[in-house]
């Protein structure tokens, strides 16, 4: 007579169906957490590591249509005022620096303070008051004098404003990938770095890296070079060879979003500029009407 199978009961089967579902459960969580801890590694040593990030911010740099500069320095005017310049560079679908410089005057009570407008384009530049803040003067007699455009000639004795924005010990643009590549292999040949004092901080919470960059002027003179004819700026601002030689060194401190890997801040001898408003375009409308120095003098003078 053949045996009986024994009958498995309900209440076992459940409680072997829950097991099976509670370990596949603990292994989805181990499997999460090792990826996790593998996403953790990578971003550590691998996308966030001091040296990936500077190399990645060197060609973002030059694939921009767009970024502001903030400098302590008058570079858009001539001025022995205390000065302040906001930079907004186009570089698509124009190239062009747009150029607001805050002028104060402490020597009156209460100071005074001109804010002035500069447009650079290749080989010109626009400027004009865009405000006049004196002690008992209204800002409404100026409405006209706000008006005058000013225009400059090609000078090539001197650098215009475009030339002088774009020349940085860090360069910015929107250059085509070919041109790109060779301007950053050249720029990675000037840049010295010693990776071992990399300086870290937090910006607003994020990681940011503190370069201290050793410039090797004669190899940067090279990437200027093809960064000055990629934009066809003219032989008048191209580097000559033998202008600078390996002795030439530039120190210069860069602080880089560790995530973003855009510049942050630039340092160098006394000049102190700080990065934003990355991909922005918005290039300034040129002025088809413009007025010479005669003229603005004259309207200044009428005011009362």
């Amino acid at each position: 007579m053949a045996a009986k199978k024994k009958k498995i009961s309900k209440p076992f089967l459940q409680r072997a169906d829950l097991a099976k579902k509670y370990w596949r459960q603990i292994a989805a969580v181990a499997v999460v957490l090792v990826l996790l801890v593998g996403v953790g590694v990578w971003y550590t040593k691998v996308y966030a590591s001091a040296t990936n990030v500077f190399n990645a911010m060197i060609s973002d740099n030059l694939a921009l249509s767009g970024v502001s500069r903030e400098l302590n320095q008058p570079v858009c005017l001539s001025t022995t005022g205390s000065a302040g310049n906001i930079i907004q560079l186009t570089y698509s679908p124009t190239l062009e620096a747009h150029c607001i410089t805050r002028i104060t005057d402490n020597s009156t009570k209460p100071a005074s303070t001109v804010l002035a407008e500069t447009i650079g384009v290749a080989g010109s530049d626009y400027e004009r008051y865009a405000l006049i803040q004196k002690p008992g003067n209204s800002q409404d007699r100026y409405t006209n004098v706000y008006k005058m455009w000013l225009k400059d000639g090609v000078d090539t004795s001197s650098q215009q404003l475009l030339v002088k924005s774009l020349f940085n010990p860090v360069l910015f643009g929107d250059v085509a990938a070919p041109k790109r590549a060779a301007i950053v292999a050249q720029l990675k040949q000037a840049y010295n770095i010693d990776y071992k004092r990399i300086e870290k901080s937090h910006f607003s919470g994020r990681l940011t890296y503190g370069y201290n960059v050793n410039i090797n002027l004669e190899k940067f003179s090279k990437a200027w070079n093809l960064y000055a004819a990629y934009y066809g700026l003219g032989k008048n601002y191209l580097i000559k060879p033998g202008t600078y030689t390996t002795n030439n060194r530039l120190a210069v401190n860069i602080q880089v979003d560790a995530l973003s890997r855009q510049v942050k801040s630039v340092n160098f001898q006394g000049v102190s500029e700080v990065y934003g408003a990355y991909g922005v375009s918005n290039p300034a409308a040129i002025p088809t009407k413009t007025y010479s120095p005669d003229q603005l003098q004259k309207a200044l003078n009428q005011i009362k």
